[in-house]
């Protein structure tokens, strides 16, 4: 093989390498989270899947300025024993002159999955994470639960997102 066939085939296998799977973690520390994503609260699931299980996450009652906002969450664990649902809060809180934040706020946490968060404002956020840990799904918030929509006599319902399916095998 030539410099020049050489060349051309590392051309055309970088894009294939880069699309592989992250390495498989060992026993070290978990890496940091160097992925952000901004999170518009209205409308939107976030679907958080780990080794472990899968959990779905819904946004409301922002502040008016943004430094707060509520969560809703539910969590199956991979081997489906454990089922988990709850509420929280998150926002950003400074701890004095010495800087930094109340970490109490800064994550959302759905059974014992943890997400980095920060405001961006009343009507969106910004979530943190490292692929190699965790994967974040999008889908629409009316999913979150069961719902039935009356249109005059007419109804239609809306399935609860099945966690099951996003769960690795």
């Amino acid at each position: 093989m030539n410099l020049k066939s050489i060349a051309i085939a590392a051309v055309l296998a970088g894009p294939i390498i880069g699309l592989a799977a992250p390495a498989p973690r060992g026993d070290g520390p978990a890496p940091d989270p160097d992925v952000s994503a901004p999170v518009a609260y209205k409308d939107l699931m976030l679907v958080l899947v780990t080794k472990d299980g899968a959990a779905a996450v819904t946004f409301g009652g922002a502040s008016a300025n943004g430094n707060e906002v509520e969560y809703i969450f539910r969590y199956e664990s991979a081997d489906g024993k454990k089922k988990l649902s709850g509420t929280g809060k998150l926002f950003e809180r400074r701890l004095g002159a010495a800087g930094g934040y109340d970490p109490e706020g800064l994550y959302i946490v759905a059974g014992p999955m943890k997400l980095l968060w920060s405001k961006g404002g009343e009507e969106r956020g910004w979530i943190y994470y490292a692929l190699e840990v965790m994967s974040v799904h999008l889908a629409h918030g009316d999913n979150f639960k069961r719902r039935v929509h009356k249109f005059g006599q007419l109804e239609s319902a809306v399935e609860e997102l099945n966690l099951r399916r996003y769960m690795k095998k």
